[in-house]
């Protein structure tokens, strides 16, 4: 699954990649944002089949975090933004992040649990403004330190990319451990199942902690087509999209 950003940044440089609260990239500028937080990553320290996790609602940068993982190889673990502080705890200390990206709304929680977790290096504030906490880093600062070409740390066919945890409603949630070459068929099935072409648009309501979203983003996006990430479903907004799609293909 890391060839595919570089895959659709050489066939389709200037199709829209992805439309987003706030805006939309090409596929050159998504793959552009990825290796330059791939690359800032590895600058942190980082080696491949490291883990980095994400507490986010649906948002550019959640994409941006994954893609930079699938470029070089290291594991990404979305954390479920419902989750209770002392979950949110549970399942960090059991992924053993270095870094932990989190949205500025979750600073609260992130502060309440990071004395407990002091193996984490890093903390990585997303959105905020300039209001980022003492203990953090800011997002787009650290991402414009790294160089826009692919990184020289590749993933291997073998290699974990995503870590994902169940719910936990038999007991504790457990992680589970999804391939690189696992999800790019993966990816390849769902998109032949639903029949996805370069000229769909795909709406992805589902939350990125998730795997039905991230299967359903990456199937879209490995047949070029474009994907629409609001940040939270509304209904209305959701049947104005389809409406607009249908608009377009008809």
């Amino acid at each position: 699954v890391g060839d595919l950003i570089p895959r659709n940044a050489y066939l389709r440089a200037a199709d829209t990649a992805v439309v987003f609260d706030g805006g939309s990239c090409s596929y050159r500028e998504y793959d552009e944002r990825t290796y330059r937080l791939g690359n800032a990553l590895i600058g942190l320290g980082l080696q491949r089949q490291d883990r980095v996790s994400i507490l986010s609602q649906n948002a550019i940068e959640c994409l941006e975090v994954f893609g930079a993982g699938e470029v070089t190889g290291i594991i990404v673990h979305p954390i479920n933004f419902r989750l209770t502080a002392p979950e949110v705890e549970y399942v960090l200390r059991d992924a053993a992040p270095g870094v932990v990206f989190f949205q500025a709304q979750y600073a609260d929680l992130i502060a309440s649990i990071r004395a407990s977790l002091p193996d984490i290096r890093w903390f990585i504030q997303i959105g905020g403004d300039a209001t980022v906490p003492s203990w953090s880093l800011a997002y787009e600062p650290l991402v414009a330190t790294g160089a826009p070409a692919r990184p020289a740390m590749r993933p291997q066919d073998d290699d974990t990319a995503f870590l994902f945890y169940s719910s936990g409603s038999t007991g504790k949630p457990k992680g589970v451990m999804l391939g690189q070459s696992a999800q790019w068929h993966t990816g390849l099935a769902v998109g032949y199942e639903v029949g996805i072409t370069p000229r769909d648009r795909g709406l992805v309501v589902m939350p990125l902690f998730h795997i039905g979203a991230r299967f359903f983003q990456l199937a879209h996006h490995m047949a070029g087509a474009t994907v629409h990430l609001p940040r939270r479903f509304d209904a209305a907004t959701a049947v104005g999209v389809a409406l607009f799609a249908i608009y377009l293909l008809a």
